[in-house]
């Protein structure tokens, strides 16, 4: 079913789903769709966001391309070089980690101040283009996907990288677990152990922008 309110030619570009809404970051800004009561709003007027996140007071956290990011339409932080570029934002704990084309930021989330900075150079990430950050309700921790592999941060801020020859795409998850699609293989994360779930070749075609599952695991 197609929601009214997004033109012909609009790039979705992330989406995020909390509690009856659903948050849709792209060319016109952030954008909520209430599932009860079917009425698109406004949430962020700035334009071309790439990313969106909701934190449990219902403050809204975007990323745009022009190397700023905003929470509730005020700037938080900005990005001072210029090749520098956002991929994906992810809030845990009050800190707001932020992935980009050149390793991760780690934001307070109030002021945002930044907290830290990792790269291939200084932490196990063996590549900066960072593809998703992504919080696990079921591991409680950050998983970050990159062009080499994905890294968990465990609770003691260790950082694990596993599949270091995949490029991984985009996170998501569900009661079933956790949901890791690479360029080959869909994951499934249980317990600490991964399952293949055998993606077969065609199942998806063109460039993935973001993976979601709403509630009935569609």
């Amino acid at each position: 079913e197609r929601v009214e309110g997004f033109a012909a030619n609009d790039r979705i570009e992330d989406i995020q789903i909390n509690k009856n809404k659903i948050y849709i970051a792209g060319k016109t800004g952030v954008k909520s769709y209430d599932n009860n009561t079917f009425s698109l709003d406004s949430e962020v007027r700035h334009t071309n966001a790439i990313a969106v996140q909701i934190s449990k007071k219902g403050d809204v956290f975007s990323a745009h391309t022009n190397r700023k990011i905003y929470r509730n339409n005020n700037l938080l932080f900005t990005l001072t070089e210029l090749n520098d570029k956002f991929t994906d934002i992810a809030l845990y704990r009050n800190k707001l980690w932020v992935g980009t084309n050149r390793g991760i930021y780690i934001l307070h989330a109030e002021s945002g101040k930044q907290l830290g900075y990792y790269n291939s150079f200084n932490s196990n990430l063996a590549s900066d283009n960072i593809r998703f950050v992504f919080y696990s309700k079921s591991h409680d921790n950050i998983w970050i996907g990159t062009d080499k592999g994905v890294i968990e941060v465990k609770n003691d801020d260790k950082w694990k990288l596993d599949y270091k020859r995949e490029k991984f795409i985009a996170a998501t998850e569900n009661r079933e677990g956790l949901w890791l699609l690479t360029e080959d293989e869909l994951y499934l994360m249980v317990n600490g152990r991964e399952h293949p779930q055998g993606l077969r070749k065609g199942l998806y075609q063109g460039e993935v922008n973001d993976l979601t599952l709403d509630n009935n695991n569609n």
